[in-house]
């Protein structure tokens, strides 16, 4: 598909600024779009590769919350040539003489930003989260955007009923001409809501907002001016204001999923280890990549007798006599001998520390997984220290639990990051 037309300009404004909390203990001090993924990626790097692929590279991400992480990934990932127009503008969050607020939701955090984003001859503004794994050529979004006339374009997919009270729950014509929309309703108000044009024998009957939205610049700008009360796109712009413009939806039909809670995250990487799946979404698409920072680490070290089935090796790891099954060891990850990890994703470590450095102390292990230590069903934070012989397993089937270095989340466990696990630790 082609670049976009002479009269068609659009920018990408990609909201990194929520607080995330869905997804703590991950993000005590990072935002959510900065959550490693995948072993060597980051959230962030999916909206930001799919707008690489659909030749969109004049982008604004808006940031707030404990956005150190992300403003340093973006620095150090996405720099464009001198040959190649474009670039990535971090928008943090600031006090001005005329706002001394902090953004109170993704209108209010765009509103914020207009001096920014009107400062250039911008036709539209393509809004995406920046928390959701999913391949998709924004062109032809707004390509359908740009015949239909539309003044904003969500873009939506089939959902069933576990997914619908998590998402907006949008009513369609038979011209995709957008009725009603309702955020995140409950189990109970969804009779009624379910779409026509959905076949009755499919169990998705509702259509879900994904969170992505195309403005037109004026309508953009007077939505936002005329609802100043509004904080949040979907929650208090869209729904009151759909009779009164043409909103028209976007049916997307690919792979997609919102990473906003533990469950989904740790699902969400599982998937990818799942040869059944494999088509779905892969990183290894030749054709639209997903980048990343490109680090000068050596190749995974496997030593003594290891075990791996279906699992995700990274860069700078060092394996020795261990059991890896459907298991993601990120970048640097360290797993030493009789370890078993299962269903598990190691987020590996930032630095390494050189032999002899460490002490042997039972109560400050070194870094990463200690000898003959077992871990299932759980996601272990970047640089985090487990010592050995422990048995991480949630044998009681716990569903939540928040102890000083671990939690359980939805019967997941989760090591934070730096946390300290001593030897001989069960749970």
């Amino acid at each position: 598909m082609k670049p976009y037309s002479s009269n068609v300009l659009p920018a990408a404004i990609i909201l990194g600024g929520g607080r995330g909390t869905r997804l703590y203990p991950l993000t005590h001090d990072r935002c959510k779009p900065a959550v490693p993924l995948a072993g060597k990626y980051r959230l962030i790097d999916i909206a930001l590769s799919n707008c690489i692929n659909s030749h969109l590279k004049e982008i604004y991400v808006i940031t707030q919350f404990n956005s150190a992480s992300l403003n340093q990934h973006i620095a150090q990932t996405y720099r464009f040539d001198q040959f190649t127009p474009g670039f990535v503008h971090v928008l943090a969050a600031s006090q001005t003489g005329t706002n001394d607020r902090w953004h109170q939701g993704t209108a209010d955090a765009v509103r914020s930003n207009l001096e920014h984003l009107m400062g250039r001859p911008y036709t539209h503004f393509i809004i995406l989260p920046g928390d959701s794994l999913c391949r998709m050529d924004y062109r032809k979004m707004l390509r359908q955007h740009v015949l239909a006339n539309a003044d904003l374009t969500i873009c939506c997919c089939a959902v069933d009923e576990q997914s619908a009270p998590s998402l907006g729950i949008i009513s369609i014509d038979q011209n995709k001409r957008i009725l009603s929309f309702h955020e995140k309703p409950a189990h109970s108000e969804l009779s009624g809501l379910e779409s026509a044009i959905i076949p009755p024998e499919k169990k998705e009957k509702w259509i879900g907002s994904m969170g992505m939205y195309i403005f037109n610049r004026d309508v953009l700008q007077t939505l936002l001016n005329e609802n100043e009360t509004a904080t949040d796109l979907s929650k208090d712009l869209i729904p009151p204001t759909v009779n009164n413009h043409k909103f028209m939806a976007y049916l997307f039909d690919g792979f997609w999923r919102d990473i906003g809670t533990i469950p989904a995250l740790f699902q969400a990487n599982l998937h990818l280890l799942n040869p059944a799946t494999e088509k779905e979404f892969r990183f290894s698409d030749s054709i639209a990549p997903i980048y990343t920072r490109m680090r000068d680490l050596p190749s995974p070290e496997i030593t003594g007798e290891c075990h791996i089935t279906h699992s995700i090796i990274s860069d700078g790891t060092h394996l020795s006599g261990a059991t890896i099954d459907h298991t993601i060891l990120g970048l640097r990850s360290l797993v030493r001998d009789g370890c078993h990890l299962s269903n598990t994703v190691i987020m590996g470590n930032d630095y390494l520390v050189p032999d002899g450095v460490e002490k042997n102390d039972a109560n400050y292990p070194p870094l990463g997984i200690g000898e003959g230590t077992v871990i299932r069903n759980a996601i272990v934070d970047k640089n985090a220290r487990v010592g050995k012989n422990c048995r991480l397993v949630n044998a009681n089937n716990i569903a939540d639990l928040q102890a000083p270095n671990l939690w359980i989340r939805s019967g997941i466990i989760v090591i934070p990051k730096n946390a300290i696990v001593p030897d001989n630790t069960e749970i």
